[in-house]
This record gives C-alpha cells, sequence and structure tokens, in this order.
C-alpha cells in the first residue's frame, strides 16, 4: 500500500486519484507534479508491514509553455504571418496573478491579446521580436519570473524617399531605396524587368543608413532613353518586397518644408529640386467638403543658394474652417507630381472671443498666433536629400509669393530556475 502522510493513495495496483499510478513493480508514478503533490510517501508491504519512506520536495517555479511545448529560457525563431499561443504556469499554492512583458512594456500594447496567463500572437510581425517575461506578482519585491527571446524572421520591408529623382541630359542619376530584411536580403535593381549589373553605365552600391541597408543604383551620362521607371527588388528565403523610382527630367514632387498659421493668414513654405530652372509653381487649395479646387499660380521663381533646391513660399489670408493645400512646379521641361496634401485649420476668431456680455477676462488676444499642429507632416525637410545642404538651403534668399487679398468660401532578465519534472517515480 502507498501512502501519502496517514492517507491511502494506492493498493496494490488500485489508486485513489487520477494523477497517481502503480506500475507492476509496485513503484508510484505521480503525473504533472505540483507543489501540492510535496510530503512524506510510505510503501508498506502486508503482513510483515515492512516499510519504506520517501520525500518530495517540489519547487515553486514558473514555466513558460508556447504552442504546448516547454520553452523557458529558450530563443524561439518565429516566422512573419503564424500564429502562436503562449502560457505562463505557475506551480505553487499561492493565487497570483501572471503579467506579461515584451521588452520591459506591458504585453497589451504590443500583441493583439493577453488572456490571464495566456498571450497571444494571431499574426506574427517585426513588432513581435524581444524579450517575453512572465511575472506572478506575489506582492514581494522579488516575484518569480520566467523569461524567452523570440526572433522573428520576415519578408524584406522596401521605401525610399525620392520616388522622382530629376537630373539632366549628361548628368548622373542617383537612385536608392531603403530595407531591413531578417535573413537579410538581397538586393537587385531592374530596367523593363531586366536586372541591371554593375558597368561603365550603372554603379551599385550598398551602404548602412539610419539602422536599414541603403541600395544605391547611379546610371551615368543620362539620355532620354535612361528616363522612366527602375525597379528596386530585395528578396530572402521568406519572401520579397520592391519599389519603384522614374528618372525625370520634370521637377521632383515639391515636398512641406514648413507652415505657419496666425489669425486668419496662413504662410506656406515648400522646396523644391529641379537641375532645370523653375518658370511657374501653383499651388491648390480648397476648403474641406468642397469638390473644387482653387489655384494661386506664380510666374517667378529663384534657385536657392548654389544648389538645385528651389524654396517657394505662399501667404494666403483665408476664411475660418479647415483646409487642403497642395502644391506644384514646372521647369523648362514641364510639370512636376503633385505634392501631398496637406491640411490646416483657420480658427474663427470672432467666436473664440465668445459673447459681448462676457468679462473682459475671457476674451481671447485675436492677435495671438495660432500654432498649427503639424505632427502629420515634416517640420524641416533635410535639404541634403534633395541634393543640397542644409547651411545653402537657410542662408540664400526666399522668394516670397504675397496673395493678402484672397478669400474664399464654398459652400460644400534572464534567472536560472529549478523547475519541476512532469513526472516522478518513486521506489
Amino acid at each position: 500500500m502507498w501512502y501519502k502522510g496517514k492517507v491511502v493513495i494506492a493498493t496494490g495496483q488500485f489508486t485513489m486519484y487520477p494523477n497517481v499510478d502503480v506500475l507492476k513493480n509496485n513503484s508510484l508514478v505521480i503525473k504533472n507534479v505540483t507543489v501540492k503533490d510535496a510530503g512524506d510517501y510510505y510503501c508498506e508491504v502486508l503482513p510483515e508491514k515492512v516499510r519504506m519512506h520517501a520525500l518530495l520536495e517540489v519547487d515553486e517555479s514558473l514555466m513558460i509553455f508556447c504552442d504546448g511545448k516547454e520553452v523557458t529560457n529558450d530563443t524561439l525563431v518565429f516566422v512573419q504571418g503564424e500564429p502562436h499561443r503562449c502560457e505562463c504556469k505557475y506551480y505553487s499554492l499561492e493565487n497570483v496573478q501572471i503579467k506579461w512583458f515584451i521588452d520591459g512594456k506591458r504585453a497589451e500594447s504590443v500583441v493583439e491579446r493577453v488572456l490571464g496567463e495566456q498571450l497571444y500572437l494571431d499574426n506574427v510581425d517585426t513588432k513581435h521580436g524581444g524579450i517575453y517575461q512572465c511575472l506572478a506578482d506575489d506582492l514581494s519585491q522579488e516575484p518569480p519570473h520566467a523569461m524567452i527571446v523570440v526572433e522573428v524572421v520576415y519578408a524584406p520591408k522596401v521605401s525610399t524617399y525620392r520616388h522622382y529623382v530629376n537630373t539632366a541630359q549628361g548628368s548622373n542619376a542617383e537612385l536608392y531605396c531603403d530595407y531591413t530584411a531578417n535573413p537579410s536580403g538581397q538586393a537587385q535593381w531592374l530596367r523593363n524587368r531586366k536586372s541591371l549589373n554593375a558597368s561603365q553605365k550603372y554603379t551599385l552600391d550598398e551602404v548602412a543608413h539610419k539602422g536599414r541597408t541603403r541600395s544605391i543604383l547611379t546610371v551615368m551620362d543620362v539620355r532620354s532613353k535612361d528616363l522612366g521607371e527602375y525597379t528596386c527588388r530585395v528578396q530572402n528565403t521568406i519572401g520579397s518586397d520592391e519599389v519603384n523610382v522614374r528618372i525625370i527630367y520634370e521637377p521632383e514632387h515639391p515636398q512641406l518644408e514648413d507652415f505657419e498659421v496666425s489669425g486668419s493668414k496662413a504662410v506656406i513654405h515648400w522646396l523644391v529640386r529641379s537641375i532645370q530652372p523653375l518658370s511657374e509653381a501653383v499651388l491648390d487649395y480648397k476648403l474641406a467638403g468642397s469638390y473644387t479646387w482653387s489655384k494661386v499660380s506664380v510666374v517667378h521663381t529663384h534657385r536657392h543658394a548654389d544648389t538645385h533646391i528651389w524654396k517657394v513660399t505662399h501667404e494666403m489670408e483665408l476664411t475660418p474652417g479647415s483646409w487642403h493645400v497642395r502644391m506644384r512646379a514646372k521647369n523648362t521641361v514641364g510639370w512636376s507630381a503633385f505634392s501631398a496634401q496637406h491640411d490646416f485649420v483657420i480658427k474663427d476668431n470672432e467666436s473664440d472671443n465668445g459673447d459681448d456680455d462676457d468679462d473682459d477676462d475671457d476674451d481671447v488676444d485675436v492677435d495671438e498666433e495660432d500654432d498649427l499642429d503639424t505632427a502629420g507632416a515634416p517640420k524641416n525637410i533635410a535639404v541634403a536629400s534633395f541634393g543640397g545642404s542644409t547651411k545653402g538651403a537657410n542662408s540664400g534668399t526666399t522668394l516670397r509669393l504675397t496673395h493678402t487679398t484672397l478669400h474664399a468660401v464654398f459652400a460644400i532578465s534572464c534567472m536560472l530556475l529549478l523547475l519541476p519534472r512532469n513526472w516522478i517515480s518513486l521506489l
């Protein structure tokens, strides 16, 4: 007979508990051991009453399981797009709260779902890589914890800041794309679906740039036949990604450098890159909800310092409301594409002042400048990205295009733990 303390748990091969078995040699097997199973065990042989004693000790600890496998302190490799489920199990009599952390942040801010002990990665992405820790919050200064390291392998992610590269006949054109990939990727440039190799016409290079890899294609001595679309494609064992870049003689699409709103006046600064002289710049603007763009056309432009950067400033006086603006420029060859649309608000100063009966202390100073929230737009375009220097761009004369009378209204830690075994045999 087998006893735990003074309680009979097995007679012969008949057991009283589902996690207890007795083998043919009378060994006792305890499955899925927990802290509750710790204690003194006795095997008694009748009728001689020969007794053997065994002491079972179980350490309190945390264990991490992912997809059904115990992985505590392991490094796991997850593939982008896969689903995974991890669980933190605490073998203790105490009732504690389990908390998950990823790189020191609460896991709820990174993964799709955290339900108590269980953490779900429904669609693995690069953001899911890092150190995962689960903690049993027992209110002590050093609560029990365990960890795993997750490495995410993913297909390349390719981007470029300049989708259009302006050049002139006989000049060189430098195209680039930036990418990340794990495992590392192989970049290639294509023209009309044919791979380009280093030659007298093309040079290829790769450099590290702001935590990414930059692939650079330089097209030498550009002619009309070289104009058009080039593709940067990056591939690894997981997949591929690509981005297109065009060589053009027209200006590159304008970039918003900065803008200011003061009362009903908006001042908008643009940067345009063009080797050829600019001959015109057009600003489109409309009130939110309107279907029709209005235009302000400019026929005088000015090259900025000794670079190929042109700086254009539009100054407008507008009625209160939410406004959308975009801009394009023309050189001796043709028009650029439109810039991205940018939005700003002209506040209604009269409504801000309140009723006439209000005390003066409640009035809003109509001369106070209202700063525009430009969180969604670049505050200062680095001129280097257009081929010039920041110093040169800020020190030259700025063309100011004034439209002061325009009004428009539109109707529309890692720690080593002693872990319990999944089963233990007592002889």
